[in-house]
């Protein structure tokens, strides 16, 4: 090992306050002294990023890129072209971060097991450099989007046809809708499958789908929330409301005005806030801004009191309801 790497003071206090090399290897490393031949190695093995500051001689060697790239799959980039060719080092680069897939050679986006690898931890970018035969490939695919539903943007067009990869997209992410070839918008028994898996799906359906009763009760004993996408008819919907604050009172906000002052969806909405780690307050705070009347709040907060067994409801005795 006889190149020796001249770093600047600039280099050299980056290496020291961000990737915790010592100034002594630092100087070690900068001067090619002989304790470089032990210190390197241990280096790297301690952050691999560090292989930034060594010598390119050190930079091509595998056996110093694999520990490099075993402890932070990032260094990859720092190594010599040769070895960001190497299956091995690669493979192993990936299993520890997959965006090391982006320093790797273009030949091996058409390797299919580090493909697989990667995309186990980041799919999206992954299938968005996989080459064009794996992103034709429905394993591969498959995979990709039960990570991350929107990787489906980067499937062959015939796969974002394929309505079970679109399905299992849209389990994940409802955005994945965007990028469906077909137009599942009015397909009903694709909706029954995925609200229950992600209820705010419900949003791309058409509006015959999202006045169906049955689909908005999947999709709000998903995601309360969901109710915001149901038709206007359906928020004035008593049972339906109170399933939907009974997963998230936010869904209080969605519900028709006259069920937004109604004491026991304000009861409901209130006992649902006190299993999340939603102070009173807060919760006051958003009757106030719906501009709840004072005797209704303070009606729910002595039900509420009642009905949960509540002594001390996080300060709640200290709230001024008469200031308001």
């Amino acid at each position: 090992m006889n190149s020796v790497r001249t770093i600047s003071r600039k280099q050299r206090y980056m290496a020291i306050c961000l990737l915790g090399v010592s100034a002594w290897l630092v100087s070690c490393i900068a001067t090619g002294q002989e304790e470089e031949k032990q210190q390197v190695p241990a280096a790297v093995q301690k952050n691999g990023r560090s292989l930034q500051f060594v010598s390119l001689d050190w930079r091509g060697d595998r056996e110093v890129v694999l520990a490099a790239v075993g402890q932070n799959g990032l260094a990859l980039e720092y190594a010599l072209a040769a070895l960001r060719a190497d299956r091995e080092i690669v493979l192993a680069a990936v299993a520890q971060n997959s965006f090391a897939l982006w320093y790797a050679s273009e030949r091996l986006y058409e390797d299919r097991e580090i493909i697989l690898v990667a995309i186990r931890q980041n799919s999206r970018n992954v299938l968005q450099l996989a080459s064009a035969a794996l992103r034709q490939d429905r394993e591969v695919v498959l995979t990709a989007v039960q990570q991350d539903g929107l990787a489906l943007e980067y499937a062959s067009d015939n796969l974002r046809s394929d309505r079970e990869i679109v399905l299992e997209a849209t389990k994940d992410n409802k955005r994945a809708l965007w990028y469906a070839l077909e137009d599942f918008q009015s397909d009903r028994s694709f909706f029954e499958e995925a609200l229950p898996y992600n209820g705010d799906a419900l949003e791309y359906a058409s509006e015959a789908l999202r006045s169906d009763r049955n689909l908005a009760i999947a999709a709000v004993q998903q995601n309360g929330k969901a109710l915001y996408h149901v038709t206007t008819p359906l928020r004035a919907d008593r049972a339906l409301v109170l399933i939907a604050l009974q997963q998230n009172e936010t869904a209080l906000h969605h519900a028709a005005d006259h069920l937004q002052v109604d004491r026991d969806m304000l009861l409901v909405a209130y006992q649902t806030a006190c299993k999340l780690p939603v102070s009173l307050m807060e919760f006051m705070a958003m009757l106030q801004i719906k501009k709840v009347k004072q005797a209704t709040v303070t009606s729910i907060v002595e039900r509420a009191e009642t009905a949960l067994a509540v002594e001390d409801l996080a300060g709640a005795p200290t709230i001024a309801i008469n200031s308001w």
